[in-house]
């Protein structure tokens, strides 16, 4: 997000299914955007395999990180600037 160490964002990935160590299940990556107060936010996710976890970490980051500043976050981490 080029936002620096100071750009107040979280991510979480959860196991979508009860065996975390199957690789046929499917993880739940959630992504979001603050401003400094917390009264806006950009929130996005997207559920992919397991298996693409190993293979496709960074395109899935990376589209995850798009959709957020698609989705209101470029206007606010514009306005952290």
């Amino acid at each position: 997000l080029e936002g620096g160490c100071l750009l107040p964002l979280g991510i979480y990935g959860q196991p979508e299914n009860n065996h975390d160590l199957e690789m046929d299940g499917q993880i739940t990556l959630s992504g979001m955007l603050l401003n400094l107060d917390g009264s806006a936010f950009a929130q996005q996710r997207t559920t992919f395999s397991q298996q693409a976890a190993t293979t496709e970490a960074m395109a899935v980051g990376k589209q995850l990180a798009l959709d957020i500043l698609a989705n209101g976050g470029l206007l606010i981490r514009e306005s952290l600037s």
